[in-house]
Order: C-alpha cells, then structure tokens, then sequence
C-alpha cells in the first residue's frame, strides 16, 4: 500500500492505522513502522519480581554519600512498549539486532548469533526461532561467565551462557554451572527445555528481584548501599537456601513463557508452578529436612495471609490492600502447598506424568487452570474439578475431626475423619507418635463428610499420640 495514514493520541501508547481498503480475513499484512525518541526503562514490576520497603527491613546505615552505587542497567521488556507489539501479548518468532554505546552489552530474546562494532557503536544480533510470548532486553555493563552446555531429556543440548556486572564476576564464577544443575534437573522433571540456549544475568541493584523473559534472566545483586533486605517477605527462603530464588526465576522459562498464563485469574500457573519447581530443586540439592522446612514457612505465610482471597484473584490480591506481600504469599506458596496437596492426593507417579502432560501439551502457549486440570486428570483417572474449585478458585481451608481408636493388640488404628461446612477433596495427615520410635506420618485421602481407614500401627503409641496435622 505504500505510506499509510496512523494516528496516535497524545498520551497514549496505541497507534491507529486506516488500511485504504478492506482486506479479506487470513490476509498477511507487514507493516514497517519508525519511531524515534527517548524511552526511559521500566521498574520491576508485576512479572518482574521484586521486594520493596514495604516487604523488607531498612537495616543498613549505608547511604549514597559514603557508598559504592549499583552500576546502571536498563531493562525494556514486557511493561514497556519500546517495540511494536499487541496490547495482548502472543507467541512470534524474532530477530533482533540491537545497537548500544561500544562500553555496553545488550541480552535480549533469542539465541546470541554474534556482534560488531561500528565506530562508538556495538550491534548485537539475538534469533528467538522458538517462538516467545514477548520480547526483553537488558543493557549494561557486563563482563562474561564460563559457558557450559547440558545434554537434554530428547538428546540435544542446550547452551548456558551467564554474564555479570564487573563487580560481580568475582562473586559469580560458579553461576554457570549452578544455573546448568538447576535447568538440566527441571528438563528431567518437565521432559524438555524450552529454548535453545539460555543466558543468566547477575546484576546490581538497590532492590533485590529479578526478571524472566524467554531465553534469559536477570538476577538483582543488591549492593552493600541497598537499605533495604527482603528476608521478612513471604518468598524469602535465603536463609535455609541461598539459590532459591534464582531456581525461581529459571523455572519461568518453562512456566511463564513457554507455557504462557491466558489471563491473570491464572497468573498461578506461572509464579506458583515457578514456585514449586524451586521448591522442587531444594530437596535436590539441599535434601528433604530443607524442603520441608521450606513447605512449613510456606504454610505460616498461607496461614497469615488466606483471608485476602483466592489463588485465582491473582495481581489483584496485592491491589486490594496496596501491598504485594499477600499476593506473593496465596499466588507463590499457597499455590506450592495446593500442589504439594495434589501430588499426596493422586500420588507422585500421576502427578509427576500430568505435569509433563501439561507442559507437553501447552507449549508456546497460553493455557489455564481447566487445561492444568485435564492433564492431572488424565494420568490420574479421577475427577479433580472439586479439588480445583475449592483450593485455587476459592478461599478457606476444610474443617476436619479425627476420632482414633487403637485396636486390641495393637496392631493398627481405626480412625474416623469427620469434614463439616463446605467439603473438600484434602490428603489428610495423621501423626502417630510412637513411645520408642520416630513419629510416623500417614496420608489418608477425604472426599466426604466421613472418611474412615484403618492404619497399621509399627510399635506402642504414646497416649493422645495419633494426630490430625494441619491442612494448611
């Protein structure tokens, strides 16, 4: 058509463009549009993770005047319309080249295909032939990491790269590897990788957090001028497991964006199955006392914050009270508790195959809690829609009763579980408090107003010592 009439309005970032003529549906229209201009970077923000004042303690006596400043870098990514996209985000392949001062380095969507210099200038070349939901860059300052490569579930490979302000390399060195560790263990569980190559981010910040587009991620390296810690936040696990949140944020390139959210009722399924695969990542590394303290801290958080509503609320939670803190305790752990409920409920053998199903199954794609449930559903053979109504799309916990009976001899318990109010379908932990032996642990399934069961029983029980343990 040549040059086309657009409008903008003053103000707002949409751009109408009048086609001279009608054209038929399925019509392929490439459009090149030049726009110029400065275009500030976005805050962390919403996909972005990151931990303010509010989440955190201003425990530092640092300031700008007697402190070393976090070098600049500039994230332009899915808050920011410095490329021409859809007001609804989809999945498209790209090729980006991206031009930045000679001193600086650019990461963005795509496999790095190599880069010039021309004059005072650097282009950087990056090819996402896997298609992304949006596209990111991040500019810095940044010096590069050992590179490594992992064989993959299908016997390919996938390329590790990590980068790091210059301060940072020293403290870094290792940040290839532990990242190849974490995605080789999450190929296992999901049975791929998204992407074929990966590159991670360490990058210095007053604010902790960090971000996961498609084919990287970036990592906030908080500075000793930062005034602000997050270990109070309801996602903090530093303390007990210092790559928690990095395994977060790798998990996003399987949930989050190659498995995309349809909306922001299901906003879950990527923070909270991102959430569970660190969760996940933590028993591997750091072994099951670990992973089971960080379910119980998890569970505090749940416990002190379940009131603010549903997992399915999504961003909205943090917006009822103006404070992101809830939201991250109900959409990050409670989903982590729920999930954990689900794999006690139809078993680790159909929840580890309904996972891969679902990830099989909705590749470059955006799907919802319906299309979760159809693949559990599908490799365990049971209904799940209760289980989904009551713990994702409404709030609250079961109300339970345990009658336990030790039977003659001793050689089991008859136990009797009474669910009253609303009913749930909830794995049911019984804690049996042996006199010379360590407490036993046993799961019984409810799906009813009574669920009885008899438990074998491995030696004498402490009076009072059979246990309903908390649901949440």
């Amino acid at each position: 058509f040549g040059r086309l009439l657009q409008l903008r309005i003053v103000g707002q970032d949409s751009v109408l463009i009048s086609l001279p003529e009608p054209q038929p549906a399925g019509t392929v229209i490439t459009l090149t549009i030049a726009y110029s201009g400065r275009l500030p970077p976005q805050s962390l923000s919403r996909e972005m993770t990151t931990v303010g004042a509010d989440a955190g303690d201003q425990t530092s006596t640092n300031t700008p005047e007697n402190s070393i400043q976090a070098e600049p870098n500039y994230a332009y990514s899915v808050n920011s319309y410095w490329y021409p996209q859809a007001l609804v985000t989809d999945y498209a392949t790209a090729r980006l080249v991206v031009t930045v001062p000679q001193d600086y380095q650019a990461v963005a969507t795509g496999t790095f295909m190599g880069e010039s210099v021309a004059g005072a200038d650097r282009l950087a070349t990056f090819l996402a032939d896997v298609p992304a939901r949006y596209l990111s860059v991040v500019v810095s300052k940044m010096a590069p990491l050992p590179r490594t490569t992992i064989t993959t579930p299908d016997g390919g490979t996938l390329t590790i790269d990590a980068r790091a302000n210059p301060r940072q390399v020293g403290a870094t060195r290792t940040l290839t590897q532990r990242a190849a560790e974490i995605m080789k263990f999450y190929a296992s569980v999901a049975g791929g990788v998204p992407y074929p190559s990966f590159t991670l981010l360490a990058l210095e910040s007053d604010l902790p957090g960090g971000h996961s587009p498609a084919y990287f991620a970036a990592i906030n390296q908080p500075t000793p001028a930062s005034i602000f810690t997050w270990r109070n936040d309801p996602i903090a696990f530093d303390d007990q497991f210092p790559d928690f949140f990095m395994a977060h944020e790798i998990a996003h390139q399987w949930w989050g964006q190659s498995v995309g959210a349809k909306n922001y009722h299901e906003q879950w399924l990527s923070e909270g199955l991102a959430q569970y695969f660190a969760y996940l990542y933590a028993a591997k590394d750091r072994g099951t006392n670990i992973q089971r303290s960080i379910l119980e801290r998890m569970r505090q958080s749940v416990r002190r914050f379940d009131d603010s509503g549903p997992i399915s609320l999504g961003y909205r939670l943090g917006h009822v009270v103006g404070d992101g803190t809830n939201y991250r305790a109900i959409v990050y752990n409670k989903s982590v508790v729920v999930l954990d409920m689900l794999r006690q409920f139809i078993g680790d053998e159909a929840f580890a195959a309904g996972l891969r199903r679902f990830y099989r199954e909705n590749r470059n794609a955006k799907a919802g809690t319906d299309d979760l449930r159809a693949a559990f559903e599908a490799e365990a053979k049971v209904p799940l829609t209760r289980f989904f109504d009551r713990w994702v799309l409404d709030s609250g916990a079961p109300v339970l009763k345990l009658t336990a009976v030790v039977e003659t001899g001793g050689q089991a318990a008859q136990v009797r579980i009474e669910q009253t109010g609303t009913i749930f379908d909830v794995p049911a932990t019984i804690a049996i408090a042996y006199e010379d032996q360590p407490t036993e642990y046993v799961t019984v399934k409810v799906t009813g107003a009574l669920t009885e069961a008899r438990i074998p029983l491995h030696g004498r029980v402490r009076k009072d010592g059979i246990r309903l343990q908390p649901v949440l």
